[in-house]
């Protein structure tokens, strides 16, 4: 039974293919899912930092009993949360020439 599942939304300026990703969870409560990405690409993985151009994380929430929010109550069925998230790779710094030095 699958209780929540994660996608990466593209940033405006982003390319659907550039979103490869698996994840782990490493944390849970019944309040709280700490899971770390590791993104194929991660060079592009929000590049362009303003909050409606970065990607973003949307977790789905089954309808289950597995969560609750924060007064306790049973996540209604279906419920969805988001967060930008932020840049994986400095941008005009070292990755920018590691990147042209690996091509």
């Amino acid at each position: 039974m699958k209780a929540a599942e994660p996608v990466v939304n593209a940033g405006y300026y982003s390319e659907d293919d550039n979103h490869d990703f698996n994840f782990n969870l490493t944390g849970y409560t019944n309040t709280s899912l700490l899971m770390k990405l590791n993104f194929q690409k991660p060079e592009h993985i929000s590049q362009h930092s303003a909050d409606n151009e970065a990607e973003k994380l949307v977790v789905k929430y089954y309808g289950n009993v597995f969560f609750f929010d924060t007064r306790g109550v049973f996540l209604p069925e279906n419920t969805t949360i988001s967060k930008t998230i932020p840049p994986q790779f400095i941008q005009d710094g070292w990755a920018e020439q590691m990147l042209e030095g690996a091509g």
